[in-house]
């Protein structure tokens, strides 16, 4: 046997060794479905659309919930005041940095590049749900390894506990500290989505174009990226934001109608 069989039966030997996992650019059986249903939500950006039974990075995390976000409320507008690290200029970062759902690790250091744990995960998905109003109240995770979780993270883990967003990873056991997959990630990103009650029409420009029925019902709307929530009538669901232009779709016809906020309802 020659040299150059023997080093090309070392590297066949090696790559065998190897988990699938390594190369596997589709999600675990149970995760395909909704790894698939996500996607086509819009919320996995197209380069984290394989490997994902690998562990997920900060970063990588912070792109998943930027695009939950703008799923939800729209495209974020340039920030006036970003908040920046000394290890990444990564927008993604900064925008969720911005809003107060991602923080540091101390130093003016981001890490992106560092594998995030589950405990890490608990907390952005949280702060998250809060962006979106969803709610919890204040519960305490029930695991058998409660006492691995650390204190800054034990409410958050609650809640995601509470809302069916995180589960453990069996026999009751949470690992905080252990690593989080990128399928993982995708399907809680998926499951608080799924968690909002109603995902507003994403209007362009300054006009915003919602569906409305016959008797000008109007469900939602959006500004620039803003999310505003219009009540019917009955409801009177809040509104978020300041006033603007509006068109209502009326038996197949976009109408311009001028709306009045009133008592934090909407009339036209």
């Amino acid at each position: 046997m020659n040299k150059k069989t023997i080093v090309m039966t070392a590297i066949l030997l090696i790559i065998g060794a190897l988990p699938m996992s390594v190369f596997a650019d589709s999600p675990s059986d149970w995760a395909t479905e909704h790894v698939n249903s996500a996607i086509a939500t819009g919320l996995v950006p197209q380069n984290l659309q394989s490997r994902y039974t690998q562990p997920i990075t900060r970063a990588e995390f912070t792109a998943l919930a930027v695009a939950l976000y703008e799923s939800i409320l729209g495209e974020v507008q340039a920030l006036s005041d970003p908040v920046e690290f000394i290890d990444t200029t990564d927008e993604n970062v900064q925008i969720m940095a911005a809003l107060g759902v991602v923080s540091g690790v101390g130093n003016n250091r981001f890490d992106p590049d560092s594998h995030l744990t589950r405990e890490q995960a608990a907390v952005i998905l949280d702060r998250l749900a809060g962006l979106f109003e969803i709610n919890a109240h204040n519960v305490f995770p029930r695991f058998d390894d409660n006492e691995e979780i650390s204190d800054w993270a034990f409410i958050a883990v609650g809640h995601m506990q509470a809302r069916e967003i995180m589960s453990g990873i069996g026999n009751n056991i949470f690992s905080p500290r252990g690593a989080y997959t990128l399928e993982q990630s995708i399907i809680t990103m998926l499951r608080l989505y799924e968690l909002v009650p109603e995902s507003p029409d994403i209007g362009t420009g300054n006009q915003v174009n919602v569906v409305a029925n016959a008797n000008i019902s109007i469900q939602s709307a959006t500004q620039q990226g803003i999310s505003f929530v219009i009540s019917n009538p009955e409801d009177r669901t809040f509104i978020y934001g300041e006033d603007f232009n509006l068109n209502v779709l009326i038996d197949d016809e976009w109408v311009a109608v001028t709306p009045v906020i009133d008592d934090w309802a909407l009339q036209v």
